[in-house]
């Protein structure tokens, strides 16, 4: 269980990192654009939705901390120290 619990940590922390990044682009950036420069070749324009990643972000986080909670409840009905979940 507390291999478990440190999994889903780091990834929780990991999905903090990419949100906090994100965050910082659309500050600097906007929510939205296009690249044109990346498809030219395939006569095709990229459209980047800050926002919509942003969602997909937080919904990451919310079933990652939703996993933990469980895991957690399991744990205690089996006795286990708090500790072995931080």
């Amino acid at each position: 269980m507390a291999r478990e619990s440190r999994t889903l940590l780091d990834q929780i922390v990991a999905t903090e990192q990419q949100i906090a990044k994100l965050k910082d682009e659309i500050k600097k950036y906007g929510a939205g654009g296009f690249d044109v420069t990346t498809g030219m070749k395939n006569n095709v324009a990229y459209i980047e939705d800050r926002n919509g990643q942003m969602n997909d972000l937080e919904k990451r986080k919310g079933d990652l901390e939703k996993k933990l909670d469980q895991l957690q409840e399991v744990g205690r009905k089996a006795g286990a120290e708090p500790a072995w979940f931080r």
